[in-house]
């Protein structure tokens, strides 16, 4: 079993990495400035944050399987330039969801085809049903580019519903 996790771990990185490859953005190296008596200058750009594509790797876990797969991923593609922040959907903000480009998610189903405890208030929100200032509404993942990785046992009667249960849900919202 574990050498399957592995594998579909290594898969799961080579796709996310050829899915993003190919809009990967440059960075800009120079700006200019204008000083307040109309003179400008170039200035270099200082690196605040880590340089290269940013994806979101949201989990919901009940034993943790899903936030390991969301670690491991997150480890997997910073090599090839991504900039990867795994996030518990128990701690999400909707405003940063929403102005996510590149987004995992990595959803595990637990008990008759329910969300997982973190992830209940992430389902809420997108059925509308949550108190969040910022609202789940039609098109708002428009931009999103996102991929869903489901985690379930198949002998369960609702096999991987959340999984699927949330890729429709980002299709409507998109």
């Amino acid at each position: 079993f574990i050498s399957f996790a592995v594998a579909g771990s290594l898969v799961l990185a080579f796709g996310i990495y050829r899915a993003f490859i190919a809009t990967k953005s440059t960075t800009v190296k120079d700006v200019k400035s204008t000083s307040q008596n109309g003179t400008s200058s170039d200035i270099e750009k200082t690196a605040e944050e880590p340089e290269g594509v940013k994806v979101s790797l949201y989990f919901g876990s009940q034993t943790g399987t899903a936030e390991g797969f969301a670690k491991d991923i997150a480890s997997a593609i910073k090599p090839f330039g991504y900039v990867p922040k795994v996030i518990d959907l128990e701690d999400f903000e909707p405003e940063e969801m929403l102005a996510d480009e590149y987004a995992v998610f990595f959803m595990a189903t637990y008990g008759e085809g329910d969300p997982t405890d973190n992830a209940i208030e992430f389902f809420s929100w997108l059925k509308g049903d949550s108190d969040h200032e910022t609202k789940a509404g039609e098109s708002c993942f428009r931009s999103l580019k996102y991929t869903v990785f489901g985690l379930g046992n198949k002998q369960y009667e609702h096999y991987n519903k959340i999984g699927k249960t949330l890729f429709k849900k980002l299709e409507q919202l998109g």
